[in-house]
C-alpha cells in the first residue's frame, strides 16, 4: 500500500502518512474510478492482447526459438534462492517474457525498410474508404508473412510471402517500388494470377481488417 499523495510506502493500520503528512484514504482503488473508464480500460486491453496474440502468431519459428534460449539462459542464471521461491521466480519470469514481447512487437513495427513501408502503405478505393493499408489488410489476412527488399528483373521490387489465414492457401507476390507500383506477379499455391488480383483479393479483407483495428 503507498499513499496517494506522495507515493511512500505505507505500514498496515496507518492513518497518516508518516513521510508527508497526508491522511490515508480508504476504500478500494477500484471503487474511486468510473465505471466507463473501466470499461474503457478493459475494452483497450483485450483489443490489445487480440493484437500481440495475432502479432505472435505471425512471429517467424526462429524468433520464437531464439526466444526460448533467451529464457532459457535467464532462468539457469537465476540464484539458487530465487529458484526455491517459486512466486519470485514466476516475477522474474513474467518479466523476461514481458521484455521479450516488447521485442517482437518492434521487429514488426520498426523493421521495415523504406521500400517496403512504401508498399505496405498502398492503397486503393476500397482500402482508403475503410481507413486501412495494404500492409494492414496483410497483416490481418496472413499468418508467418514475410517482406523482403528484392531486385527483379532489374528492378527494385519487395517480395511478400505468406499464408492465408481463411484457406491456408500459401501465397508469393513481387511488387515493384515505383509510382504506378507494378505487381510483377502474384501466385497462390501452383497458380500464377494477374497482378492486380492481389490488391482486389486484398480489398476482399479490408472492411474485416478496419474492424478488426477499431478504425
Amino acid at each position: 500500500m503507498f499513499c496517494t499523495h506522495c507515493g511512500k510506502p505505507l505500514k498496515d493500520g496507518d492513518k497518516v502518512c508518516k513521510n508527508c503528512g497526508e491522511k490515508v484514504r480508504s476504500g478500494k482503488i477500484s471503487n474511486m474510478i468510473p465505471d466507463d473508464v473501466v470499461d474503457k480500460t478493459k475494452d483497450a486491453l483485450n483489443k490489445a492482447k487480440d493484437l500481440g496474440n495475432k502479432m505472435v502468431d505471425q512471429v517467424p519459428d526462429s524468433v520464437k526459438n531464439k526466444t526460448l534460449e533467451v529464457e532459457k539462459k535467464v532462468s539457469s542464471k537465476l540464484p539458487d534462492k530465487l529458484k526455491k521461491n517459486k512466486k519470485q521466480t514466476y516475477t522474474i519470469f513474467g518479466v523476461v517474457v514481458l521484455v521479450v514481447f516488447i521485442f517482437v512487437i518492434w521487429l514488426f513495427t520498426h523493421g521495415y525498410s523504406d521500400d517496403i513501408e512504401y508498399v505496405r502503405n498502398l492503397q486503393n478505393v476500397i482500402m482508403e474508404s475503410n481507413n486501412v493499408t495494404f500492409g494492414e489488410v496483410m497483416d490481418y489476412a496472413l499468418k508467418g508473412e514475410k517482406w523482403r527488399d528484392v531486385t527483379y528483373e532489374g528492378k527494385n521490387a519487395v517480395k511478400l510471402t505468406g499464408t492465408y489465414a481463411d484457406d491456408g492457401k500459401e501465397m508469393e507476390a513481387i511488387i515493384y517500388v515505383e509510382d504506378d507500383s507494378d505487381i510483377a506477379y502474384y501466385r497462390v499455391e501452383d497458380s500464377e494470377l494477374d497482378g492486380l488480383y492481389l490488391m482486389a483479393h486484398a480489398s476482399e479483407y479490408a472492411g474485416d481488417a478496419a474492424e478488426y483495428y477499431g478504425r
